[in-house]
C-alpha cells in the first residue's frame, strides 16, 4: 500500500462544499467519483486490485476489474472526539466537516460484496472502525509506503508506520485473506518469471549496476498505473540491493 498524491478536487466537489452540502449529495457527482478515481490511477486505496471507471461499473468493460465505493478513512459517523490522531489523519480542522473533506475521502473496491473473495475486506470490513491512531490516511501522510509485499503474498506494515498497524491490516481491513493473498503471491510468481528470463538472456552476473538501475525505475513506472503497485516496488527495492 502506497501513498496518495492529492489532487486538486473537481470544482464540483469545491462547490458543494461551499454551499454546506452533505457527503450524500456529493457522493451522487460522478465528477467527484471519476477525479477520486484518477486520483489513485483507478486501483483501490487499500487492497490496490483495479477499480471499474465510474461511469462504465455495470458494462461490458468491467471484467476483472471491481465496483466502487467511497470511504472515508476517519469514519463519517466517528463518536471520537477531536482528538490529534483524527484531525491529523483526516486533514480537516474540525471533524464535524471530515464526512465531506477531500483529504477524507478515498475509493475503494466492494470489499468482496461483487464475489471477488469470500471474506469480506477494505471498506465493507472496516465499516465504521475508527484506524486514525493505528495506520495512516494513504491521501495526508508524508510516508511514501504504507505497507509492503513479502514473497508469499503477505502485505507486512512499513518500518515506521504506528504500533497496532499490522492489526489493521490482517483484521480491520482484511487485506491478508486467501483471496487477495493467492492474487499477489500469483503476481509475485509472473514478476519472478519475468526476472529469470532476463537473467537467461543477460547471463548469471544480471543485473549490472547500470542496468539494475534501468530495470527499478521500469518497475516503479509501471506501479503508477498496475494492479498490485506493491508487488512492483517490492521487486524494485529488492534490485537496489
Amino acid at each position: 500500500m502506497r501513498r496518495i498524491a492529492a489532487r486538486t478536487p473537481p470544482s464540483e466537489h469545491a462547490r458543494l462544499r461551499a454551499s454546506g452540502g452533505t457527503y450524500e449529495e456529493m457522493s451522487g457527482v460522478a465528477a467527484v467519483r471519476q477525479a477520486l478515481y484518477d486520483e489513485q490511477g483507478g486501483i483501490c486505496a487499500y487492497c490496490e486490485q483495479l477499480l471499474s471507471l465510474p461511469e462504465a461499473e455495470t458494462g461490458p468493460g468491467r471484467k476483472g476489474r471491481h465496483k466502487t465505493k467511497i470511504e472515508h478513512f476517519h469514519p463519517r459517523h466517528s463518536k471520537t472526539s477531536e482528538d490529534d490522531a483524527c484531525l491529523r489523519e483526516s486533514g480537516e480542522a474540525q471533524l464535524q466537516h471530515a464526512d465531506t473533506a477531500w483529504s477524507n475521502m478515498l475509493l475503494c473496491c466492494h470489499g468482496g460484496l461483487d464475489g471477488a473473495n469470500v471474506e469480506s475486506h477494505c471498506d465493507t470490513r472496516k465499516d465504521g472502525a475508527d484506524i486514525c491512531a493505528r495506520f495512516r490516511n494513504p491521501k495526508t501522510t508524508s510516508v511514501q509506503r504504507l505497507a509492503t509485499v513479502e514473497p508469499d503474498g503477505r502485505l507486512v506494515a512499513a518500518s515506521g508506520m504506528p504500533h497496532g498497524a499490522q492489526d489493521v491490516i490482517d483484521g480491520v481491513l482484511g487485506l491478508n485473506n486467501r483471496g487477495l493473498v493467492r492474487g499477489r503471491h500469483e503476481f509475485v510468481r509472473a514478476l519472478r518469471r519475468r526476472i529469470a528470463q532476463k537473467k537467461q538472456t543477460h547471463g548469471p552476473r544480471w543485473p549490472t549496476h547500470r542496468n539494475g538501475v534501468a530495470d527499478k525505475l521500469e518497475l516503479e513506472a509501471q506501479a503508477s498505473r498496475q494492479e498490485f503497485p506493491s508487488v512492483l516496488l517490492a521487486a524494485a527495492d529488492r534490485l537496489r540491493r
